[in-house]
């Protein structure tokens, strides 16, 4: 008989619920000790979670002072993983930090709840696409930095000398914040570093389709230059580092071009439309991609017909800074 997968084994457990605090307490801390007996500490906290409803109210409020007893101990342990870096103590500090990020990638693969650490809410909204499917979503704001916890812990590892370990670290970060811009770009750094050029193309193209600034577009285009160099496609390779330096003016664009010119000779784009059509062949959007610009629409639609001023000036001076288009001032007013 095949193993039970451990939801199997929750909902199991749920089937034989009463709503019988006498009889369903005693069953629950039953198949916790069971579960910690041999040593699925997966289940046992789900369990314990479930135990968690039955408890009376006062009892719930001593959990929830342990609960922020812990985050106090957690920013004291981080504070000491800093005193370590600065000392240059890394394998100390990049303990810590470890320990600390693996106490929440276990909470987030137990809990029903989807915990996320976004550090704009612009990410939020990006990630989602639109309100309706953000308030489908049973969102917990992670109450730590675990996407920089994650991050630290990378830079460590490469600050050693172990780019492997490094770009494992960046992938976990992105459990928490698939959009991270920051993160996304690191992972390009790393794999064009030991030329796995796909991988590197991969989130490369995350990198644009998830972009709310010039800077960030700017950046992916370059790297799509380079990667598309790399392999020796250069109109593609031109028109990226061209349109990189649109949104951001690079010596280094320009420098990359007359190298490729001195090699394949002179690659003219007679309009926007051929550029357009060189993209589309890879999947890539030319300028802000298609789904930010509709998130961009999405919120500020929700939030006019809410009259949430807030985040409709907060949508909309992101969405003007990125296009420059004057539609977003407009909705604004």
């Amino acid at each position: 008989m095949a193993s039970m997968k451990n939801n199997e084994i929750i909902e199991q457990i749920k089937s034989k619920l009463t709503g019988n605090k006498e009889l369903d307490i005693p069953y629950l801390e039953q198949e916790i000790r069971k579960y910690q007996n041999e040593n699925n500490f997966d289940i046992a906290m789900k369990i314990q979670l479930l135990l968690f409803n039955y408890l009376p109210e006062e009892e719930k409020a001593k959990l929830n002072d342990g609960a922020n007893n812990m985050l106090k101990e957690h920013k004291n342990k981080y504070n000491e993983a800093i005193e370590y870096l600065n000392f240059g103590e890394l394998d100390r500090a990049r303990n810590i930090l470890i320990e600390l990020f693996n106490a929440y990638l276990r909470v987030s693969k137990i809990m029903d709840s989807c915990f996320f650490d976004f550090s704009e809410p612009i990410e939020h909204f990006i990630y989602f696409g639109s309100f309706k499917e953000l308030k489908k979503a049973n969102i917990k704001r992670v109450p730590e930095p675990v996407v920089h916890y994650a991050y630290q812990i990378a830079s460590i590892y490469l600050e050693q000398g172990n780019n492997k370990q490094a770009i494992e670290y960046l992938e976990k970060a992105l459990v928490f914040n698939p959009v991270c811009e920051y993160v996304l770009q690191e992972l390009v750094e790393r794999y064009l570093s030991i030329q796995d050029f796909e991988q590197a193309f991969k989130y490369i193209k995350c990198c644009l389709k998830n972009a709310y600034t010039k800077k960030q577009l700017a950046y992916g285009y370059k790297k799509l230059g380079q990667y598309f160099r790399s392999k020796s496609i250069y109109d593609k390779a031109i028109a990226s580092f061209a349109v990189s330096n649109l949104y951001e003016d690079d010596l280094d664009n320009k420098i990359a071009i007359r190298e490729i010119t001195s090699v394949a000779g002179q690659i003219k784009f007679s309009s926007a439309e051929q550029l357009i059509s060189l993209f589309k062949e890879e999947d890539i959007n030319y300028g802000p991609s298609k789904h930010v610009i509709q998130t961009f629409a999405n919120f500020m639609d929700y939030a006019k017909a809410s009259n949430d001023k807030k985040t409709l000036n907060y949508v909309g001076k992101i969405a003007y800074e990125l296009t420059d288009e004057k539609y977003y001032q407009d909705l604004m007013k």
